[in-house]
């Protein structure tokens, strides 16, 4: 004897809300990370004026509801090369490029040219802000990942035909 069993079903999903969550996803992962990149800064202390730690910011790229395709970026201040790449040495850093930071530290006048030789001499080394970022943002973005996923299968929406 042989039973046969069919069942029908179709699977209903909003496709406007998966939409508004990926983009939901995309601009909370990039908040956190834009985040984790000022704590970076902090932990590293490469904040002595704060423009860098102050314009650290989420951009968005690309939005496009009908591809599902959202693209962010965060940026930072120009400064933020020598801070993740460092300064290789050889060239004597101009005054003017480094004023600012000589205020914001209070570093006497006597001392400026005597700092700008020393880098001339050593160059800056590198302070990895990109690894840091990724290493303490990983929780939270797979928190993040874990919470869209739950919320769009509380979407799906099983009928029988």
């Amino acid at each position: 004897m042989i039973i046969e069993i069919q069942v029908e079903q179709t699977v209903y999903f909003d496709v406007g809300l998966l939409t508004a969550l990926t983009r939901k996803l995309a601009v909370d992962i990039a908040d956190e990370l834009a985040r984790q990149v000022k704590l970076a800064l902090i932990r590293v202390k490469a904040v002595a004026t704060g423009k860098t730690l102050q314009s650290v910011r989420r951009e968005e790229l690309l939005s496009s509801p009908s591809r599902i395709e959202f693209r962010q970026n965060v940026l930072a201040r120009d400064v933020w090369k020598e801070i993740q790449g460092g300064r290789s040495p050889g060239r004597l850093p101009l005054e003017s490029e480094m004023r600012e930071w000589f205020l914001a530290l209070n570093i006497p006048r006597g001392a400026w040219f005597p700092i700008r030789r020393a880098i001339q001499r050593k160059g800056i080394k590198p302070r990895d802000i990109v690894g840091l970022t990724l290493k303490n943002s990983q929780t939270r973005i797979k928190n993040l990942l874990e919470i869209y996923a739950r919320q769009v299968a509380a979407q799906l929406v099983k009928v029988k035909k």
